[in-house]
């Protein structure tokens, strides 16, 4: 599966170009063998660099009278046509005062994991799911 647009938002704050990747992103799944049937789970484990953040996903986010933040989005590019992946489940996002926002905006930073629920067809027949 190709999993892309990863929205992101670094806090407006930070002036100088950071040395490291302000994101990284690894993937784990939660068995290692599926059947054909199965329920079973791709989390997207983002780490965020000290300092910075990213924006909630739209769910969390609330709109304000002067400034539209991006949500933050994970969507799969491709999958086999057996394979349905649902929503994305993001964790609590929580408040970040910044000074152009009339209300406090809701941000993830630091590890932050977002389930993908991935269900496999009883008509799979490939040899392998990646």
């Amino acid at each position: 599966m190709a999993i892309g647009s990863l929205v992101l938002a670094p806090q407006l704050a930070a002036q100088e170009e950071p040395s490291e990747a302000v994101l990284q992103a690894a993937t784990v799944w939660s068995v290692d063998r599926a059947r054909p049937g199965d329920r079973i789970g791709l989390a997207i484990v983002m780490q965020i660099a000290p300092g910075f953040h990213i924006n909630a996903n739209a769910a969390q986010l609330t709109p304000q009278p002067t400034f539209k933040p991006f949500p933050t989005q994970i969507q799969v590019l491709e999958a086999p046509p057996d394979v349905r992946v649902e929503s994305a489940v993001f964790p609590q996002a929580h408040d970040f005062e910044a000074d152009f926002a009339q209300a406090p905006i809701r941000v993830f930073d630091g590890t932050v994991p977002v389930l993908l629920p991935v269900v496999v067809a009883p008509t799979f027949a490939q040899k392998d799911l990646r």
